[in-house]
């Protein structure tokens, strides 16, 4: 997963092309709601191509990229039970790990959305979010190993977080002098553009200011009762691997395809 991010802004100017990317073997279009200029289009695309490009020939046609409106935005995923992305008007999320108790079916990302827009219903009339307080608070009901990175196109706002135990990879840096903001599950994805490369901490989120790639790193205000679900959680996955691990070793090797769905 790869997401990118540049100076947002706030035009209506719509694109003077579309560019095709092929998704599980079919076109990918730029919808009519995307707003970007040519130069942005190439530069989104360009960053997006390192995760494609880290893959084997075979499995590239599973990248899924999607160009998100509202200047150089855009996210790039290869979907599997464990990554999956919604969006619902200008609000996009791309979600990746496992949110426990849930009570519906609905995908983790959708969970996401749907929990964004309760907790700050006044995106959606064109205001700012809530305090960043009250995202703390809110984030720490969450129960699960679990990032996202949340773009609102209407807001000009990024959002990420990770989990308390960090236990599914994060990577951030800055590009374009400062201008420009990378989200990738593998640090080799951005490293080469960002110098400060770094593991987005874990327990933490992250709001940028509106219409900015820059903002403020908060701790996620964690609720005891989600921590301990998710390290019993830990703890019975430690326990599963290592009782298991006499019978694996007598199984014989079953030859299997290269696994893109960490990405």
């Amino acid at each position: 997963m790869i997401a990118v991010f540049g100076k947002q802004r706030f035009e209506t100017k719509k694109t003077s092309r579309k560019r095709r990317r092929m998704v599980h073997g079919e076109p990918s279009r730029v919808g009519e709601h995307v707003v970007i200029t040519p130069e942005e289009e190439d530069y989104v695309y360009t960053q997006l191509s390192s995760l494609r490009e880290s893959l084997p020939m075979r499995h590239r046609a599973y990248v899924q990229e999607q160009l998100l409106g509202g200047g150089a935005n855009g996210i790039a995923y290869v979907e599997s039970p464990r990554i999956n992305m919604a969006t619902e008007g200008s609000v996009s999320v791309v979600f990746r790990g496992e949110l426990l108790g849930k009570q519906d079916e609905e995908d983790d990302a959708h969970t996401i959305l749907q929990y964004y827009k309760k907790l700050v219903p006044e995106i959606e009339n064109g205001t700012l979010p809530a305090e960043n307080s009250e995202i703390a608070k809110r984030l720490g009901q969450l129960a699960g190993s679990f990032v996202f990175v949340l773009f609102d196109r209407h807001a000009g706002r990024i959002i990420a977080a990770r989990d308390l135990f960090g236990k599914e990879p994060l990577y951030w840096g800055t590009h374009m002098f400062g201008e420009g903001l990378l989200f990738a599950s593998e640090r080799q994805l951005i490293e080469n553009d960002c110098a400060d490369a770094d593991q987005f901490p874990a327990g933490t989120f992250f709001v940028s200011d509106a219409g900015l790639t820059n903002g403020s790193l908060g701790n996620i205000q964690w609720l005891a009762k989600q921590a301990e679900a998710l390290e019993d959680r830990l703890e019975d996955e430690k326990v599963c691997r290592t009782s298991s691990a006499p019978d694996l070793a007598g199984l014989a090797r079953v030859p299997s395809q290269p696994d893109v769905a960490a990405h």
